[in-house]
């Protein structure tokens, strides 16, 4: 199993600036050097879906050039990835699972392997009767019909978190609070400093995630914090906070 992923925080920066100049050396490194933006349908489509995400919302200048600059690279690294994989291990078959949205064989990364190497591929997708595409024989060369399957409430914290600046102690800042979940009345304050869950600790969302990632609405975990007190002085809280399932919690009255 390989990750064909680019980093998150280039995406992410390449998203917000609407370009790659703004990336460090060793960022850029990582580019892959072919990006082809120009297959059929590829920006209108990213176009399309950018309007989705932001018709409730006031998109910033630039926003959907950065949308759709940030796609094309990420398809091409899965794409570059995958290819040098193949060409590396060439008796070996390669099954790649990513978004309906990437595995589209007129744009996504199919095409963007073949631009790379000789090999026969094939497109598969699950579909329901509910986002069908009108050009199905375009986007998928097999397709099956698989019935929904309704996932336990993930459980969340309910807290706008941000890494901490260098030189101070490690661990997520808390920025605010969800009054939709419970950290508030568990005593969990804004501007603490979330150093550990469940006895491990945390200096990174990635950190956050993989500790909280099989976790349901209703289970319980010990938040350890970091917070000023009056005198100025930095000291430890440990707080048990039960996880909510946020889309169905509704603020008390």
């Amino acid at each position: 199993m390989i990750g064909l992923n680019l980093e998150r925080e280039i995406v992410s920066k390449i998203f917000a600036d609407g370009h790659t100049d703004s990336l460090g050396a060793e960022q850029k490194k990582a580019l892959p050097e072919d990006r082809n933006l120009d297959l059929p349908g590829y920006t209108e489509r990213l176009g399309e879906a950018h309007e989705f995400h932001t018709q409730n919302q006031q998109a910033e200048k630039g926003m959907l050039t950065g949308f759709i600059q940030s796609q094309a690279i990420w398809d091409e690294t899965m794409a570059e990835t995958a290819a040098k994989f193949l060409t590396d291990h060439p008796a070996t078959r390669m099954v790649i699972l990513a978004g309906s949205q990437h595995t589209r064989k007129d744009s996504g990364i199919p095409p963007r392997v073949a631009s790379r190497l000789k090999v026969s591929q094939a497109s598969v997708l699950n579909l329901s009767a509910e986002d069908t595409p009108a050009d199905i024989s375009q986007t998928t060369d097999f397709f099956f019909l698989a019935p929904p399957v309704t996932l336990e409430p993930v459980g969340k914290m309910g807290l706008v978190l941000a890494e901490v600046k260098k030189g101070e102690k490690k661990g997520l800042k808390i920025k605010d609070i969800s009054p939709l979940g419970k950290a508030g009345q568990a005593g969990v304050q804004k501007d603490d400093i979330l150093i550990a869950i469940n006895n491990s600790a945390i200096s990174s969302m990635e950190d956050m995630h993989l500790i909280l990632m099989d976790k349901k609405a209703g289970d319980h975990v010990k938040l350890r914090i970091l917070r000023q007190n009056e005198r100025q002085q930095k000291e430890e809280k440990e707080v048990d906070l039960e996880l909510s399932n946020l889309e169905m919690t509704k603020p008390a009255p």
